[in-house]
């Protein structure tokens, strides 16, 4: 059950990190009512080891409150957009 402060939409942000500074909110996403998305730890080159032509630009996340599953594309990071979102499992199927 989502906690009394979370009942309007929520929405997905990338944080623009900076080594000495602030957070900067750079875009955000909506989700559903009562979604909670969670910190992903994703970095656009972590297992790239270098190489340009890999991309790492879609996000995996699963919505605390509703079981959802996001799929996020982040080529442009500073304009994320959703790509997919898969129901919960019993989310409208009678059960749950």
């Amino acid at each position: 059950m989502p906690a009394a402060c979370c009942k309007g939409p929520g929405y997905a942000t990338p944080l623009e990190a900076k080594e000495n500074g602030p957070r900067e909110v750079v875009a955000r996403l909506p989700t559903a009512v009562g979604d909670e998305l969670h910190h992903t730890g994703w970095n656009a080159c972590s297992s790239c080891h270098g190489d340009p032509s890999k991309e790492r630009r879609f996000l995996i996340v699963p919505a605390f409150g509703s079981g959802r599953i996001y799929v996020i594309d982040v080529k442009d990071p500073t304009q994320p957009r959703w790509t997919a979102q898969q129901q919960g499992a019993g989310e409208g199927r009678g059960r749950g």
